[in-house]
């Protein structure tokens, strides 16, 4: 409950001082709140003996879970305010006018065939997925221009690929989350282009809250429906007799309650099985982060690196997922969370100095976007629309995602500097 309160004032702190409000400090905030409503409904429901989510929470360790997690946090966002003033070289690329429309059809192409585009390429490893960005992050691009310009045009191409998505996630997603990102990143993309919080503040926001409203209500339900979340929604909203379809239905999701969309977003009962294992084995050393140092390896360069699947080992090391006979993946992933995979490995000196790096890290990537240098910043919008993505997680994943947004932040460098020699050559020759 603490925690709530410093997130809310530093959230407050920041808009009331008149810097801009959407940045990853201020999502991560934001977030880390519902984290922590989550939290206190773990320990309710352990408290009252109910089903949880999280099987492999430890009860006993709970109390010291809570004060790892807080700490963590508040140590990641003073690493950020520390660091807020440093950045690496811009990735920011204005594009013209002109070329606002190769941009939509090119992301709409992206979405339209998105089920069978990124299975060709895929074989190119972070590139793909950084084209994948124009996809999944591209509609915050035309609601930031909609936004700062109030251009119907840029207004009817961001719905088109806000539809689009949303209807991807809920015919073709596994994870519930899914369905309403599309309008979280919109929504993110409009308010950062009117660049004053009033607008937040006003019946703008009104849509957002109710799509999240009914998100949240019907949470629980959707789990029901994995393979097919379309039939999931009619069920639940339209089909008048009850009756759901059973081919459709997942029978373990719907026989046990284990909590709604908070308790999804609860992270003390990974920590309470991060300290589970360190009484047991005593701190790592560094053995459970080790793969992340093969993963700086470029796959070209080494084209049978396994997959780094830290979450995966995790959920093994705790006794809740397995490996069957010829597969090569386990059959379930846990974050272990950023705060609770450094105390694994480092105890309370890698945590603390951990949080605080890592608070950096994602600052000063954030600056080389240069988000709010120009409306027509695509690759900034784009990458920086990426980080505001991640931001959501904050620091409840893994460290393995700082080697994935810093093998992105490579790519969208190398693109800058080709676009940046593209433009230099017809000068030179012209001399």
């Amino acid at each position: 409950m603490i925690a709530i309160l410093q997130a809310v004032l530093a959230i407050y702190a920041r808009i009331k001082d008149g810097s801009t409000y959407i940045a990853p400090y201020v999502i991560a905030l934001t977030l880390s709140i519902t984290n922590n409503i989550g939290n206190i409904s773990l320990i309710d429901r352990l408290e009252n003996n109910f089903d949880i989510m999280y099987v492999f929470t430890v009860p006993e360790y709970i109390p010291e879970a809570v004060t790892i997690w807080c700490a963590g946090c508040s140590i990641f966002f003073m690493g950020y305010l520390f660091f807020e003033k440093r950045g690496l070289p811009s990735v920011a690329i204005d594009i013209k006018e002109s070329q606002i429309n190769a941009v939509f059809y090119t992301m709409l192409t992206l979405l339209v065939f998105s089920q069978s585009i990124f299975q060709w390429i895929s074989f190119l490893g972070n590139i793909s997925k950084v084209i994948g960005l124009l996809a999944s992050v591209g509609v915050l691009f035309f609601a930031k221009l909609w936004g700062a310009k109030g251009d119907k045009k840029y207004r009817n191409y961001a719905f088109i690929l806000l539809l689009i998505q949303t209807y991807n996630a809920v015919f073709h997603s596994y994870l519930r989350f899914e369905i309403v990102i599309p309008s979280v990143v919109f929504s993110i993309g409009y308010f950062a282009g009117k660049k004053s919080i009033k607008y937040a503040l006003s019946y703008r926001i009104l849509p957002l809250i109710l799509l999240l409203v009914l998100f949240v209500n019907i949470f629980s339900q959707l789990g029901a429906y994995r393979s097919n979340f379309a039939t999931g929604i009619q069920n639940i909203y339209f089909n008048s007799d009850d009756e759901a379809d059973e081919e459709s239905l997942d029978i373990y999701a719907t026989s046990v309650d284990k909590g709604g969309m908070f308790d999804r977003a609860s992270t003390i009962g990974q920590i309470s099985a991060v300290l589970k294992l360190v009484n047991t084995n005593g701190f790592y050393g560094g053995a459970a982060s080790q793969p992340l140092v093969a993963a700086l390896i470029p796959r070209f360069l080494w084209p049978d690196k396994p997959q780094i699947a830290i979450g995966q080992w995790f959920a093994i090391e705790t006794g809740t997922a397995f490996i069957k006979e010829g597969d090569t993946k386990a059959n379930n992933s846990i974050n272990m969370t950023i705060p609770g995979e450094l105390y694994l490995d480092f105890g309370w000196l890698g945590l603390l100095i951990g949080c605080f790096l890592f608070g950096g890290f994602i600052v000063i990537l954030w600056n080389s976007s240069q988000f709010y240098l120009s409306d027509y910043n695509l690759t900034g919008a784009i990458w920086g629309g990426y980080l505001l993505y991640n931001s959501i997680a904050g620091v409840s994943g893994d460290l393995q995602i700082a080697i994935t947004v810093l093998s992105f932040y490579i790519i969208f460098y190398i693109i800058k500097k080709i676009y940046a020699t593209t433009l230099r050559r017809p000068a030179l020759a012209g001399k």
